[in-house]
């Protein structure tokens, strides 16, 4: 009964908040387990954020809210095994205009051995009813399991510096991240209209970063069972001494990895082994090889994600496997590449890739725009 009540919450906020505002409430993952929750009014009014923790109830934010911003607020942690509700509502009426229910991520040597699930997706960008189609295969997914996170590997919006197609994005991929945390990397198209080096794309850090994020767009999210990096493969948007400063921060991290003895999982938008090799793509693939594929081996990792070529593809090499997505809203490519650590292709799909941490393995899936299993894949990760 409890986790019927539960999966009803969940589905609550696309029902509550529609005559609301003009960008509905969506929720984005932080490196210190907070949930940043933003949306933009149609109107402006007092409202309350509460944050309910089993008896215990905290209020997070009580005042003014105005209609001319994106409105950016930011949850206490939830700890492992943790359940918390986040409840928006009238000040003066009390109306629950958005409701949500997060779980933490489940604790090592909880006596409840339940895994942790994240669903991975890329290039969202171009074609909203694409968008829309695997949207709707994340909403299914959602619905059947306890999604802890959506990771988007870039290349979010076609044009970057449109704010119209970002409200689009986030319009359409309410579906979603109404329900589930998103976290995202920097693609190439993220940074369309961006002048200058070392700088994050203005409408991206408004809609997918918060104050506190990092000046690169680089983060590493720390869970129970495993570690999340995240990082911005955008070289020739990056200038040299900061790069020095990105490779020493990933060394460091590889080392923290090592020393809490947890794998940890990489995401970037550039993949270093695909099928695809083009002008937009040689040059942060070259300095990858160079300076982040010998780091992979060094420290055992075992698991790579990234997008950009618009073409599904999984490749193994030195017992690293390297995932990258096809598009979730782009157009699909052809191959122009031999990719020889191939180990299996699909450059005709849309794609929706689904995660299952337990034990020391991942347990991967991809499904197509039509919602029909396409690949899978059982990884060791103390292998």
């Amino acid at each position: 009964m409890k986790s019927f009540i539960l999966g009803l919450l969940c589905l609550l906020p696309q029902f509550l908040f529609a005559s609301s505002f003009s960008i509905p409430p969506y929720t984005l993952q932080t490196p210190d387990q907070s949930v940043i929750l933003k949306f933009q009014l149609k109107a402006s009014q007092e409202l309350i954020l509460e944050q309910n923790i089993g008896r215990k109830s905290r209020i997070l934010f009580d005042g003014p809210m105005s209609a001319e911003k994106l409105e950016t607020l930011t949850s206490e942690p939830i700890q492992c095994d943790q359940t918390f509700k986040l409840e928006l509502k009238e000040k003066i009426t009390d109306k629950i205009l958005y409701q949500k229910v997060l779980n933490g991520s489940p604790c090592l040597g909880s006596k409840v051995n339940r895994p942790l699930y994240f669903g991975f997706i890329s290039d969202t960008q171009q074609y909203n009813d694409r968008h829309l189609s695997i949207a709707q295969v994340i909403e299914k997914k959602i619905q059947e399991k306890d999604v802890q996170f959506i990771l988007n590997t870039g290349d979010i919006v076609q044009e970057g510096d449109q704010d119209n197609e970002w409200k689009q994005f986030l319009s359409t991929g309410n579906i979603y991240m109404g329900k589930v945390p998103l976290i995202a990397a920097i693609g190439n198209h993220d940074y369309r209209g961006t002048k200058g080096k070392n700088v994050i794309p203005k409408l991206f850090k408004k809609y997918l970063r918060w104050n506190q994020s990092d000046d690169q767009g680089d983060m590493v999210l720390d869970f129970e069972s495993f570690r999340l990096m995240v990082f911005n493969s955008n070289y020739f948007k990056i200038k040299r001494k900061e790069e020095k400063k990105q490779l020493q921060w990933m060394i460091n991290q590889f080392e923290e990895a090592r020393r809490l003895k947890k794998p940890m999982i990489v995401s970037m938008h550039y993949p270093i082994f695909s099928s695809s090799m083009n002008r937009f793509t040689s040059g942060s693939v070259r300095k990858m090889r160079r300076r982040l594929e010998p780091l992979l081996r060094e420290y055992g990792i075992k698991l790579v994600l990234s997008g950009h070529t618009h073409m599904y593809e999984r490749s193994f090499k030195d017992g690293v496997h390297y995932v990258v997505a096809g598009p979730a809203g782009g157009r699909v490519n052809d191959p122009s590449y031999k990719n020889k650590y191939k180990v299996y292709m699909n450059p005709d799909i849309l794609t929706y890739t689904e995660f299952k941490v337990f034990d020391g393995l991942i347990e991967m899936k991809t499904w197509n725009e039509k919602n029909e299993l396409v690949d899978k894949v059982l990884i060791d990760l103390n292998s």
